[in-house]
């Protein structure tokens, strides 16, 4: 009896810590699962059912593993931390639920991003790695999720990770109240009260740079994260998909009325910019509803039939550019990214490239390294080993063509790029 009440002081100090606002009224979890019914889009229902499910709700937990099956960030995020602290029936494998969120936050998920940087940060299932925890935050905070951007401004404030930059923290949280987190309000106002008139406006130059510079984005209609989509893409990322005459290898995607048929010319049987937002396929499609911008994706619910069979469930978009984006509809694995598309109608280009899964593996085990080295004991044999195997890591990546930033960039501005020959 004890080991569950502490589990549920667990559970429930998580939601509340990290799920709710900084200034919040306490809400009790209702009795009722009517709450609970269908799609797990956002944080709130998440910690209803994390909290019922810790009090015993079987009706709870399954809709956390239901949401979770279909795909859905928070239903997986929420599901994941049943795992991590073994509640609700779910057997305990902190390694597991990790594993889970860490698979959509390598697949560009925000909210996942900022939930390992949590995992890091209060040691849920895993050692506290402070250098980690930035790692992530900022990882999430760059793409202009403002709960990551609050957690960067609170890591400055307070040196964790980092070293502590009062000024860096103030345009950190400026900017995540700028973006709509209510938690960076009070905490803007109190370190404001702490800093000069030349500090606090150092604070908005920097803020305003690195609005330029991450492209932070919110959900206004003016997200520069996110770009129109109405139009032909083609598949793989591949140009000639566009010019496909059996449409096989391209998408109709957006707003657009279907006058016959998916034409064998681009535009031919579709008018763009009308009707309501879909998705063409050669072998089906998706009637699309309930949009939300989040970052730099565009998320909904999707009902799709392709070769005779139905699927429901969240479709999304992730932008890598505005010419470049990953399409992902219920059919596919959650953990995948989807399909990459280019844009027909877009100018040729070279794709921003990404590391292959080898190198990313490389990458991840070369991060751990580093912060075994830079975390342990400077005379400790493990930190001098961890040293020596991050460094020989460094330079397999590098003869894989990957540098760690450009020569002359800041620690903040750097992140994994084509090395120059």
């Amino acid at each position: 009896m004890k080991n569950n009440s502490l589990i549920f002081l667990i559970i429930t100090s998580l939601a509340y810590m990290f799920f709710l606002p900084s200034v919040a009224i306490a809400v009790e979890p209702p009795n009722s699962v009517a709450k609970f019914e269908g799609v797990v889009d956002n944080q709130q229902k998440m910690v209803d059912l994390l909290v019922s499910s810790a009090r015993g709700s079987v009706e709870a937990t399954e809709t956390l593993k239901r949401s979770a099956k279909n795909g859905e960030t928070f239903g997986i995020i929420g599901y994941a931390f049943l795992k991590i602290f073994g509640y609700g029936g779910i057997a305990k494998d902190a390694e597991g639920g990790i594993k889970m969120i860490r698979q959509i936050a390598d697949s560009g998920s925000l909210e996942a991003q900022n939930e390992i940087g949590n995992i890091y940060s209060k040691g849920y299932g895993t050692p506290v790695n402070a250098d980690k925890s930035f790692y992530w935050f900022l990882k999430s905070a760059k793409n202009g999720y403002p709960l990551a951007q609050y957690n960067i401004g609170v890591a400055y404030h307070e040196g964790l990770g980092v070293r502590r930059d009062k000024v860096e923290a103030m345009a950190w949280l400026y900017l995540s109240a700028k973006n709509g987190e209510e938690k960076a309000l009070y905490p803007a106002e109190m370190l404001k009260l702490q800093l000069t008139s030349s500090q606090f406006i150092e604070a908005l130059k920097r803020a305003e740079k690195y609005e330029g510079d991450f492209s932070v984005h919110t959900e206004s209609s003016s997200n520069p994260g996110v770009h129109p989509v109405d139009g032909w893409w083609g598949w793989d990322f591949d140009k000639n998909g566009c010019n496909d005459v059996d449409n096989q290898y391209r998408v109709a995607l957006g707003k657009y009325k279907q006058l016959k048929r998916i034409g064998s010319e681009p535009g031919y049987g579709i008018k763009f910019g009308e009707g309501s937002e879909k998705i063409g396929m050669y072998d089906g499609g998706c009637d699309l509803s309930e949009k939300k911008v989040i970052g730099n994706r565009i998320e909904y619910r999707a009902s799709c039939e392709f070769e005779h069979e139905k699927h429901s469930g969240p479709a999304i978009i992730t932008f890598i550019d505005k010419d470049n984006i990953y399409l992902k509809t219920p059919s596919f694995d959650p953990e995948s990214k989807g399909i990459g598309l280019v844009r027909c109608d877009a100018p040729s280009q070279s794709l921003k490239e990404e590391p292959t899964s080898d190198v990313q593996k490389l990458i991840r085990q070369q991060e751990d390294l580093n912060s075994q080295c830079r975390g342990g004991s400077g005379d400790s044999p493990k930190t001098l080993a961890a040293c020596e195997s991050r460094d020989k890591l460094l330079e397999q990546i590098h003869q894989h063509g990957w540098c760690w930033g450009k020569e002359g960039q800041a620690g903040y501005e750097r992140s994994w790029v084509k090395c120059k020959r």
